[in-house]
């Protein structure tokens, strides 16, 4: 493995030894049904999007004229899938 693949594998040992210690149990537990395991995922990728978002609002402006990313906002703007996302996010 890499340098960058050691540090990865470390912090998730550190997560779990964490988890661990701060709810008494594993992700190894089995009172969960699929629907909660699917629910916690769901709750972990929100948490994500708005740490992202916070920092995208922190980056500079890219000085390159990224038009491809303009050519992938308006395909997110008209695909159906994507409406349908959004509409629910606002609801």
């Amino acid at each position: 493995m890499s340098e960058i693949e050691d540090k990865v594998c470390e912090k998730i040992n550190a997560r779990a030894e964490y988890g661990e210690r701060r709810y008494g149990f594993s992700v190894e537990r089995g009172d969960l049904s699929l629907r909660a395991w699917i629910v916690n995922l769901q709750k972990q990728i929100i948490d994500s999007a708005v740490f992202l978002e916070k920092i995208i609002g922190m980056l500079p402006e890219d000085p390159i004229d990224n038009t491809n990313q303009s050519t992938l906002d308006e395909e997110w703007e008209n695909d159906e899938v994507s409406r349908g996302i959004e509409g629910e996010l606002h609801e």
